[in-house]
């Protein structure tokens, strides 16, 4: 896809193809200005879904984009990747969490 499409687009084709009303995109950026994630975010939006980031310090484009975004408080790539998978473990075990508890 990325060779037909372009590599900037390889996400937003993805969310044409599966998000919609009700649907939440989590979209992950360093920076929070990568043209692929951000048109991602871009075509969630169209489809009515929400868009939920996580980026570094400055937020860039996409927390501009997102209904909540969570900014890792660094600036350095690595710390800021760090910090993004250590929240999103957090996120993904209280998700796994509501679910046991209610069905």
């Amino acid at each position: 896809m990325g060779n037909d499409f372009g590599f900037e687009q390889v996400f937003a084709r993805q969310a044409e193809a599966w998000m919609g009303p009700g649907d939440v995109l989590w979209a992950l950026s360093t920076s929070g200005s990568s043209p692929n994630v951000l048109a991602a975010a871009r075509v969630a939006r169209q489809r009515g879904a929400r868009v939920a980031a996580m980026t570094g310090a400055g937020g860039g484009a996409l927390a501009e984009l997102a209904d909540v975004c969570f900014r890792a408080p660094a600036e350095r790539t690595d710390l800021v990747q760090q910090i993004h998978q250590l929240a999103y473990h957090v996120i993904c075990e209280l998700v796994e969490e509501h679910f046991a508890a209610h069905g």
